[in-house]
């Protein structure tokens, strides 16, 4: 979420969230077809609309049977705990609200140009080979192997 001053610059305020260029591409690239199938789903009283999918580095993106909307946050360890906690900073979309986004995901796309050529999905390096190396990544696990 954004601000404006008195100038008539912006700046962002607490009450949001930002995606580094890697977790907004993990959302853009990998998960969006997952989020769109999972609120397809949510109105079939057969199927279980739950989910949440990490983005990296305690993000996730989730949807909850009964609350219609796309949440996007951090979640964090509390001390002496052993089970992680949401953050209050989130994003939350309506349906509705994550189609203007994915929209607006292929406008960014082109903007972001040559940038995106540069990233490297942490999924696919090489020390996330197999499951110590994922389990010990500062950036995937910054609490460490608490699970």
């Amino acid at each position: 979420m954004y601000e404006k001053r008195q100038d008539n610059t912006t700046y962002p305020t607490k009450k949001g969230i930002a995606l580094d260029l890697e977790k907004w591409l993990n959302l853009h690239c990998w998960l969006q077809d997952t989020v769109n199938e999972t609120i397809e789903a949510y109105d079939d009283p057969v199927i279980d609309a739950d989910m949440m999918i990490h983005l990296g580095s305690f993000y996730y993106v989730s949807l909850k049977q009964g609350y219609p909307v796309v949440n996007i946050r951090r979640w964090f360890l509390p001390e002496n705990e052993d089970e992680i906690k949401p953050q209050r900073t989130c994003i939350t979309l309506t349906f509705k609200q994550w189609g203007k986004l994915k929209d607006a995901m292929i406008v960014l796309q082109d903007m972001f140009g040559s940038e995106m050529d540069k990233v490297t999905f942490r999924e696919l390096s090489d020390d996330h080979q197999n499951q110590m190396g994922m389990v010990e990544c500062k950036k995937c696990n910054p609490y460490g192997t608490f699970i």
